[in-house]
């Protein structure tokens, strides 16, 4: 029996309604069920016309004992021609004389992820479908992370308030059993340890 077009549609449309729905309360289910906690994170905000009002989130979590703690190794700065500064540039230079730049660092594990009193852990895991970057910058600062980003859903119009000194964007998560942290909403952790969550009207 061949199926009209508008029956053929209104099953298609059925189906997607159906996917969607079970989707929408296998999250419910998890958030009612699986470990939840805040996490810093950073935002990650790629040029993907496409992505609608997502943003990235990239979370930080914590690594005991994962990754190897590399050696510091200094780098040099390279000569530059000599040039007579003006006194300002004199007065810059000699505040950052004493910085010294180091070599930066980075490593990747297959891991998975737990909740530990309250902090996100990340355990050594070769078939885990996670992976954790360790990154030591040039002022040798670590940072461990989630490697891929999760992304988060912005209402229309709404912005995120500018971070002020001192203050950093959190964001709350479910931990599933498989795959990556998914975020529930937004904070802001300021300098006196208070979390405040953000409200998105």
């Amino acid at each position: 029996m061949i199926k009209s077009p508008l029956v053929k549609g209104l099953l298609i449309a059925a189906l997607h309604l159906v996917l969607v729905s079970s989707l929408a309360a296998k999250y419910a289910h998890d958030r009612a069920t699986r470990p939840r906690v805040w996490v810093k994170t950073t935002n990650y905000d790629p040029d993907l016309p496409i992505r609608g009002r997502y943003i990235g989130l990239q979370l930080q979590i914590d690594a005991p004992g994962l990754f190897e703690d590399k050696p510091l190794i200094e780098e040099k700065s390279p000569a530059l021609p000599v040039v007579k500064p003006s006194p300002c540039e004199t007065e810059n230079q000699k505040s950052g004389e004493n910085k010294k730049h180091f070599r930066w660092e980075r490593q990747e594990k297959q891991v998975r992820l737990e909740v530990v009193n309250g902090h996100l852990v990340a355990t050594a895991d070769p078939k885990g479908n996670i992976t954790a970057t360790w990154e030591r910058d040039w002022e040798a600062r670590v940072t461990v992370r989630i490697s891929e980003p999760v992304l988060f859903f912005i209402p229309e119009h709404t912005l995120i308030p500018r971070l002020e000194r001192g203050e950093e964007l959190w964001a709350e998560v479910t931990v599933p059993q498989q795959g990556p942290p998914r975020p529930i909403r937004l904070g802001i952790k300021h300098s006196n340890g208070e979390l405040a969550p953000l409200r998105f009207e």
